[in-house]
């Protein structure tokens, strides 16, 4: 007799938390949509995992779309889990030796993700720019410290706090 795979037990829990999960998104979309995208998204990389590519295939597709419409709404949100999704989908098609297809798949995922990163990139760059100043300006008190200038001299804020 053959082993079982305990993944296929798994998967079997994710089938019947989708079932539950798309119950509750149909009385409450606003607060259980999200959820039956992540349950699909996870059971579709089960179903990867299994080789069991034509559920995998819906399955994805589903919580794709599901991802992309949230994402309409929410995009800083929801853009990281339609890229997540999008690899997962990379994975099956190499496994079918859909290349063509994985490609795409990861390239959507890529540009999906770009604004965000940029977007984040530019909040870090004014962060770095105002801790680069803040320790400009504690070198400034440190040397004016050290020449026995007043307290807060070297920060011009300090400076007229303490005038």
């Amino acid at each position: 007799m053959k082993n079982p795979n305990p993944l296929d037990a798994v998967r079997k829990s994710y089938e019947e938390l989708v079932s539950l999960d798309r119950e509750l998104a149909a009385k409450l979309p606003a607060l259980h949509l999200r959820d039956l995208a992540t349950s699909l998204h996870t059971l579709g990389y089960l179903q990867v995992k299994l080789k069991q590519s034509e559920d995998a295939r819906r399955t994805l597709t589903e919580a794709l779309d599901l991802r992309r419409k949230l994402a309409a709404g929410q995009p800083a949100q929801f853009l990281p889990e339609v890229a997540e999704t999008l690899s997962i989908q990379a994975v099956l098609e190499v496994q079918e030796g859909r290349l063509d297809e994985a490609f795409a798949a990861l390239n959507e995922a890529l540009q999906t993700l770009e604004p965000l990163v940029a977007e984040n990139l530019a909040g870090l760059g004014q962060q770095l720019e105002r801790t680069r100043e803040a320790l400009t300006a504690i070198e400034r008190g440190l040397a004016a410290r050290k020449s026995g200038a007043p307290e807060g001299a070297g920060h011009p804020h300090l400076r007229l706090c303490s005038s």
